[in-house]
């Protein structure tokens, strides 16, 4: 990524189960969450993940191996292909086997999950007789299409973070005929769907070859005018294309003499500027064949690096998928089947080792947050705690009847001077010693309220010794002897909360000495009580047919060995309907025994031909700007 998100924080009495294989049970706390991790794939030019549709079909130890051969890299994401023709075979009718093997894996790594997701099957043709040629290219009927994609996210939506619609739309062999109008249809109706199952989730649009208009394709700049134009604005969230070009580093795309053809470069320059600010452009495939062996190692690797590098740079740049793991016949002359990061063998190509290499430099290291059931206080942390609030409670109460005395000291020096300066205006000498006996009384009353207030200690002043302070005072007397006793008070006050302050630490220091610890049984219990908790699977519903964690190894292959693979769009042997076409994904095996085979049932026979469906992955790349174009365009 990649770096790995957090999806949510929740009380734990409602732990979230989302996006990673993951199903966490704490015991109810009021204080504590739990934090759950998901595969998320990062909307960054930064990310780098692989595009490996050849993993569809494979056995489970091949996924495996191919897995771990990327995540050997660093690579934490992987763009999968899905056939919905060969998945839903007949309406409400499928065979979950070959997606759920790669689900399963991918989660076990913890790794982000984009699919994408094509291959309209015969009955689900727009046009009933379609001849559906290229397998899988004819349009589909938008209602169908929307259905398996309501049950795919409900199925996978843990998994998986990203959907991608369609791949290579404006290419006759994946969209026949090429229909953008039809395409935005096909958005408008899919993403309010995905969104309510998952309002998390990434929908990408277009997958586009950055081609040229032909008789078998259209440019993708022309095909998102025309997408738009029928009104998808509102219904994704990113575009992708797939720059494919042999001849032409990617950065170099405005030094061209191509005759007037668009470079790739130019071609996502004039896609940006059509979808707006607010969406990213995506890479979901690119690569380079090492059709002739070693002599195009340096090649890929060159290539390959230099279009990571100018991506870094590139305004409005998401991930980055290059295109494949590891060659399906390395040697042979079919390009198509050398464009690995390894060989076929398991070596890595010298693309992969630069692509280590790049990824180590350019990852982010995410501190994901403590767990909170691990970062409960020490008692003694507990007790220190209560200690600094009751500290800081007391001296704000010091600082407070500081506050209070300091008022009345002040009021009754003011009441002393106004009195005795408006009775020595009226009646000079006589009044003015009225004035003294009344400032006694009243020094009297203030000294008794303010000692019962203040609660001051034995060193503070009593009200009578105020009182006969007040008595002998002339005007000015009064008021010192006021501001006296507020000091003598405030000091008393803080020289109580300072005592308490430092008993208070006192008891702090003691506590483990005088705390006994729980006996050690007793804390085991406790232990292990908490870590078992109520246990509650948030993320999948066990449909009652499907085989229980307990079945045995010998039931599931009895079971699997029923169900036979084909690679035909329409030939299938007989499968049991599925009852419940959008339920949730199982913890235990296939959702649908009798439609999915065992390992040893898909390691035995021929593997699915999945080229049947999904011919040249980026044909469309090298149909209309091939080499020669431009190479002739040069010579010129």
């Amino acid at each position: 990524m990649a770096t790995r998100g957090i999806i949510a924080a929740v009380p734990t009495a409602m732990v979230l189960a989302y996006s990673g294989n993951m199903s966490v049970s704490m015991p109810p706390s009021s204080a504590s969450y739990a934090y759950v991790e998901t595969a998320e794939i990062v909307d960054s030019p930064s990310t780098v993940g692989v595009a490996d549709s050849n993993l569809y079909g494979m056995t489970d130890d091949e996924i495996a191996t191919e897995l771990d051969r990327l995540q050997s890299l660093g690579v934490t994401d992987i763009r999968v292909f899905v056939p919905w023709g060969l998945v839903e075979y007949a309406d409400d009718t499928y065979n979950w086997s070959y997606v759920d093997s790669i689900m399963d894996a991918a989660e076990e790594r913890d790794m982000g999950v984009m699919m994408e997701v094509n291959a309209t099957p015969t009955w689900a043709a727009t046009d009933p007789d379609s001849a559906n040629v290229p397998a899988g290219s004819a349009g589909p009927d938008v209602e169908k299409f929307t259905d398996f994609m309501g049950t795919l996210a409900t199925r996978y939506g843990d998994t998986v973070s990203v959907y991608e619609i369609w791949n290579e739309p404006n290419y006759v062999s994946f969209s026949n005929p090429i229909d953008p109008a039809a395409y935005a249809e096909l958005l408008k109706s899919v993403y309010p769907v995905l969104k309510d199952i998952d309002p998390t989730a990434t929908v990408v649009a277009g997958a586009l070859g950055t081609v040229q208009d032909s008789s078998v394709t259209m440019s993708a700049v022309t095909f998102v005018q025309q997408m738009l134009d029928a009104g998808a604005g509102d219904y994704f969230d990113a575009i992708s294309v797939h720059p494919y070009q042999d001849t032409l580093l990617f950065s170099d795309g405005y030094s061209c003499n191509c005759g007037g053809q668009l470079t790739p470069l130019q071609e996502i320059d004039a896609i940006k500027a059509l979808i707006g600010t607010d969406k990213t452009v995506w890479i979901t495939e690119y690569g380079v064949s090492t059709v002739n062996g070693e002599e195009d190692e340096a090649k890929q690797a060159q290539y390959i690096q230099d279009l990571l590098d100018y991506w870094q740079t590139y305004s409005q740049a998401g991930p980055i998928f290059i295109y494949t793991g590891s060659d399906t016949a390395t040697g042979s002359t079919d390009a198509e089947a050398n464009y690995g990061l390894f060989y076929e063998n398991g070596d890595p190509k010298e693309a992969a080792e630069m692509l280590a290499a790049w990824i180590a430099e350019h990852t982010t290291v995410v501190t994901n947050p403590t767990d909170p059931e691990t970062s409960q206080p020490t008692l003694q942390e507990a007790i220190q705690s209560i200690v600094n609030a009751i500290r800081d409670t007391i001296r704000q109460a010091a600082q407070s009847v500081s506050a209070f005395a300091q008022a009345i000291a002040t009021a009754i020096a003011n009441v002393v001077t106004n009195l005795t300066n408006a009775l020595a205006s009226i009646g000079g000498a006589a009044s003015v010693a009225a004035a003294d006996t009344t400032t006694s009384a009243t020094l009297t009353t203030a000294a008794k309220s303010t000692a019962s207030t203040t609660g001051a200690g034995a060193d503070a002043p009593t009200s009578d010794q105020a009182a006969d302070s007040a008595k002998s005072s002339t005007k000015n007397d009064a008021a010192r002897m006021a501001t006296a006793f507020t000091t003598d008070t405030v000091t008393s006050s803080n020289e109580v909360a300072e005592a308490t302050i430092d008993s208070s630490n006192e008891a702090t220091l003691a506590t483990p000495d005088t705390v006994t610890p729980a006996p050690a049984d007793a804390e085991e219990a406790r232990t292990e009580t908490l870590k078992q908790g109520p246990v509650s699977d948030t993320r999948t519903t066990q449909d009652d047919d499907s085989p229980s964690p307990a079945a045995s190894s010998e039931e599931k292959a009895d079971k699997s060995a029923s169900s036979a693979s084909s690679t035909s769009t329409d030939a299938h042997p007989a499968v049991r309907h599925d009852p419940d076409p959008v339920r949730r994904r199982p913890h235990s095996g296939p959702a649908n025994p009798v439609a999915n085979e065992s390992d040893a049932a898909k390691s035995t026979r021929p593997k699915t031909n999945v080229s049947t469906l999904v011919k040249e992955r980026h044909g469309a790349s090298a149909t209309a700007s091939s080499s020669s174009d431009i190479a002739s365009s040069d010579d010129e």
